[in-house]
């Protein structure tokens, strides 16, 4: 038997003094992996263990980015109200505009309806009032020719 103490292997990802404290993010975001990163894999070693520090600047930095990700919420919710208000404006002139277009159309309408209903009426009249004459007038050439 070798009286040789195990190793202890070096993790991959520690390439600097602070790569053991601060999390690496890439371009996607991953809470979980950044938790492991910073916090690492539990070990009995006393080397790995974590110092008060080191719990705090994990800490900071997990306070930073979800300050950072709360003010970036923030003003996404506050771009869309202010869209949804612009639309909504814009939705009610356009409606308003186009009530009073269909408002002027139907007046339009009703007034032409209304001139054309008494040049009929007029118009009927007028017959009425010829064919009236047309048999006076022959009743008349009727009994004119009887003398």
């Amino acid at each position: 038997m070798s009286s040789e103490l195990p190793r202890i292997r070096e993790p991959a990802q520690m390439t600097s003094a602070y790569a053991s404290v601060l999390p690496s993010y890439g371009s996607k975001r991953d809470p979980g992996k950044a938790l492991l990163q910073t916090l690492g894999a539990p070990s009995t070693a006393v080397r790995d263990r974590k110092i008060p520090q080191d719990w705090n600047a994990a800490y900071n930095t997990h306070v930073r980015l979800s300050d950072k990700d709360k003010n970036k919420s923030e003003t996404q919710r506050d771009a869309s109200n202010r869209l949804i208000r612009d639309l909504d404006q814009r939705t009610k002139t356009k409606q308003a505009e186009i009530n009073r277009q269909l408002q002027d159309r139907i007046t339009t309408v009703s007034y032409w309806k209304q001139r054309l209903n008494t040049e009929h009426a007029s118009i009927c009249q007028e017959i009425t009032n010829l064919n009236m004459s047309k048999q006076k007038t022959q009743s008349l050439c009727s009994t004119a020719t009887l003398y």
